[in-house]
């Protein structure tokens, strides 16, 4: 059981890692494009 635990445990971990890890990349990719947005508007207005 304990072992059954600590497997479980590494498994959960492992995925909220990975999870934490893929977070960072969609909130650059969000902000990269909201930026791109802003300077071409900012580019067609002046």
């Amino acid at each position: 059981m304990l072992i059954n635990g600590i497997k479980y445990a590494c498994l959960f971990r492992q995925k909220h890692v990975i999870q934490w890890s893929f977070y960072p990349i969609i909130a650059a990719a969000i902000i990269s494009r909201e930026l791109y947005k802003i300077t071409s508007n900012i580019w067609i207005s002046t």
